[in-house]
């Protein structure tokens, strides 16, 4: 179902900070249907910031958007697959979703984390929550 063969094209913008014990990041971005036909284009973005509670463990807090700028004409009804499919509903909208939870520096090039992400808006598509874990290994 994703993009029948003719795919996406995914165009974005991050950007991380950090001082002391605070980190920040932010990412801006589009993902385009190259056929719009059948699959919904988005604008997708995302603040993250953490902070050094306590040596190498590092609370997180999460905010996301995913907005549909051109509907698709796949599935007819109102909901997307928010980041995770793209179902080219024919009358999606916009999703807001706050995730928080920690990652541990194992090492100085290995972090592990996991998370918990819930809806904000009444509009929920298929993400009424999600678990997530994470191994992050940096070279």
């Amino acid at each position: 179902m994703q993009g029948r063969g003719k795919d996406f094209v995914d165009l974005f913008a991050s950007s991380a900070k950090a001082w002391e014990r605070f980190g920040v990041q932010g990412s801006f971005g589009a993902n385009f249907a190259l056929d719009s036909d059948n699959d919904s284009s988005l604008v997708h973005y995302s603040a993250h910031a953490d902070y050094e509670l306590y040596e190498l463990f590092f609370p997180i807090l999460e905010l996301n958007r995913i907005t549909t700028i051109d509907n698709g004409n796949r599935t007819v009804g109102d909901f997307e697959g928010f980041d995770l499919l793209n179902f080219g509903s024919t009358d999606s909208g916009a999703v807001i979703t706050a995730a928080a939870g920690a990652r541990y520096r194992l090492t100085d090039s290995v972090l592990a984390g996991v998370g918990f992400e819930a809806p904000l808006t009444t509009r929920e598509d298929i993400i009424n929550w999600k678990f997530y874990a994470d191994l992050v290994i940096t070279f």
